[in-house]
């Protein structure tokens, strides 16, 4: 409820009230392709929390998990139950962080989405890409 809070504060007052609560932030993004599945992430640090947000057209019916490759382990992002198209993905995560070079920066790693069925097939992918980082000293 906290995170809600200030998100919603952060928006309604702008950055300069922003900087108050966020000692660093960061934006990336990841274009999702695979054979029918299109679609585009964006990642954006509010204070310790990675906030994804994003649109995936083409998968099929059912649960589908959104991964973290190349890290320590595989990184759960989420997962999301597929009804219609396109979805509207909306995670956050206390772990995983983006553009601080540490061992959970997903920045450069690649994306994965993975069909729950019986194969676990990985119907798309995209790469993270950091666009841009501020840092505040205050």
């Amino acid at each position: 409820m906290s995170l809600i809070l200030l998100l919603v504060w952060c928006l309604l007052c702008g950055t300069a009230y922003a900087r108050i609560f966020a000692y660093s932030s960061a934006y990336g993004e990841a274009d999702l392709t695979g054979s029918r599945v299109i679609g585009t992430l964006t990642f954006q640090m509010y204070g310790n929390h990675l906030c994804t947000r994003g649109s995936v057209s083409g998968l099929e019916p059912g649960l589908h998990s959104f991964r973290v490759l190349g890290m320590a382990g595989d990184e759960d992002l989420g997962n999301m139950e597929v009804d219609s198209n396109p979805i509207e993905v909306d995670f956050v995560d206390a772990e995983l962080k983006l553009g601080d070079s540490g061992s959970m920066d997903i920045a450069g790693k690649t994306i994965v989405v993975l069909a729950e069925d019986d194969n676990g097939a990985r119907v798309a992918s995209g790469q993270v890409r950091l666009v841009s980082k501020m840092e505040f000293f205050d």
